[in-house]
């Protein structure tokens, strides 16, 4: 078999890159796409990469994977504007650490926990851009919770569970 199983996606354009930060967009409007259900759209994003796949019937519509350069996973995103496009927010990977902004973490799990904490969303932790000095801070707060756990467990639960009733 010579065709493959799937067609590709053609209408699309690449937004210019921020020139500071080198996030930058993918604008996608198929019309097989665009008036598609949500939950027919598959992105993929990867370290280095992102792909699109949108289940349409016997042919699925595909993009890339496409290589891009070291993205930020946790902050990359998708939006369908039903009728119009689907927009592809792809946010690079920052390597400076003057550069770094709340929400960069190793983890998802480790987004979530600092977020909960500052009662804010992962969303809204990824989309702030200031000098990092709040994640700083926010870090060495969070890294005092184990120590003042362990003094509570070794000082006060058990010295209370140690006298008999």
């Amino acid at each position: 078999k010579t065709r493959p199983d799937w067609r590709p996606i053609t209408k699309y354009m690449v937004g210019e890159p921020d020139k500071k930060s080198g996030d930058f967009k993918i604008y996608i409007e198929e019309p097989e796409v665009v008036n598609c259900e949500k939950s027919k759209i598959s992105v993929e994003f990867r370290s280095t990469s992102y792909s699109v796949r949108v289940e349409t019937g016997c042919e699925p519509l595909v993009l890339g994977p496409i290589d891009c350069g070291q993205l930020d996973l946790t902050c990359s995103s998708w939006r369908l504007s039903p009728g119009k496009r689907l927009t592809i927010s792809l946010v690079k990977a920052r390597t400076d650490a003057k550069l770094s902004r709340p929400g960069d973490v190793k983890s998802r799990a480790n987004v979530a926990a600092a977020a909960s904490a500052a009662e804010v969303s992962v969303e809204d932790t990824c989309k702030k851009k200031d000098d990092g000095s709040t994640a700083q801070i926010l870090g060495v707060l969070l890294s005092f919770l184990p120590v003042a756990l362990s003094f509570w467990y070794f000082y006060v639960y058990k010295s209370d569970s140690g006298t008999a009733v």
